[in-house]
């Protein structure tokens, strides 16, 4: 919104510049008629609503000029009262000329704005997605988070949530680079869609911390699906490389109930955060 109001008043300028240069020279130079220095303001004035109002009312004003126009032309050819002005093609023309020119100057300013508006939502919605996972990251896990407390709040469903933590993912980049770790990550996310349900939200906080949001899941529920995730993992076998080197996997995986409504949405983080053993970081400093 700021750079097409920036747009709108730089253009406005160039209007309000040109009609002034254009009425220095004909009024001092040109000693023109008292007609055409009155035109030219009144088509700075069409300009103007053109790049700022859009081109329909830029038109409206402009048949309006027109037709003021051509009735004083009229009338100064049948009265004796003021001096016969003579019809000229070029004025009769220029309000409208005007009015398109800038009234589709006006409409592309406004077409660049909603698609720099798309682009930046886009964007936004972009950065928030993890592109080795497909998971959302950092930021939307709060604000998602925040607002599935607050619907447990109002309607008392059941809310959980289980992080996990990968202790084995710094060794992997360590000995086998980084591309193998990517690989590891990636089947990873993978394994935790296809355990989960298509309601549960998935997150990648962290390089190597994981959070997975469990609408309408009690503790129970929960408990189940750790009991499911660890003997997954126990079974997992990856192969690093084309050694068939084995690497075990290392996974810490805590799950918390929302039941004490006392707890923000930090403090509630934070609870697992204590016992994975990880300091706070980022949004949650």
């Amino acid at each position: 919104m700021k750079q097409y109001k920036m747009n709108r008043f730089l253009l406005s300028m160039l209007v309000l510049a040109l009609t002034a240069v254009s009425f220095t020279v004909t009024f001092f130079y040109l000693q023109s008629e008292w007609i055409i220095d009155l035109m030219i303001g009144l088509v700075g004035i069409v300009g103007l609503f053109g790049v700022s109002s859009g081109l329909i009312t830029a038109l409206m004003m402009a048949f309006i000029i027109t037709l003021g126009y051509g009735v004083l032309v009229l009338i100064s050819g049948t009265t004796d009262m003021m001096e016969a002005i003579l019809l000229s093609y070029v004025l009769l023309l220029l309000p409208t000329v005007v009015a398109l020119v800038t009234g589709l100057i006006g409409f592309m300013n406004r077409k660049y704005l909603r698609l720099s508006k798309s682009f930046e939502e886009d964007f936004k919605e972009l950065v928030r997605i993890d592109e080795l996972t497909g998971f959302k990251n950092e930021v939307d896990y709060r604000e998602t988070l925040e607002h599935e407390i607050n619907r447990q709040k109002r309607y008392g469903s059941d809310l959980s949530v289980m992080l996990f933590h990968i202790e084995s993912f710094e060794t992997l980049n360590h000995l086998y680079g980084q591309s193998q770790g990517e690989k590891f990550i990636k089947y990873l996310s993978e394994f935790v869609i296809d355990l989960t349900r298509n309601v549960d939200m998935h997150f990648r906080i962290d390089e190597n911390l994981f959070a997975m949001i469990l609408p309408n899941t009690n503790k129970d529920g929960v408990k189940i699906l750790k009991a499911r995730f660890l003997e997954e993992i126990e079974h997992m076998n990856i192969v690093v490389k084309n050694d068939n080197q084995i690497i075990d996997l290392e996974v810490d995986l805590v799950y918390e109930s929302y039941v004490n409504h006392h707890l923000t949405p930090m403090a509630f983080h934070q609870l697992m955060l204590d016992q994975l053993g990880i300091k706070p970081r980022g949004i949650y400093d």
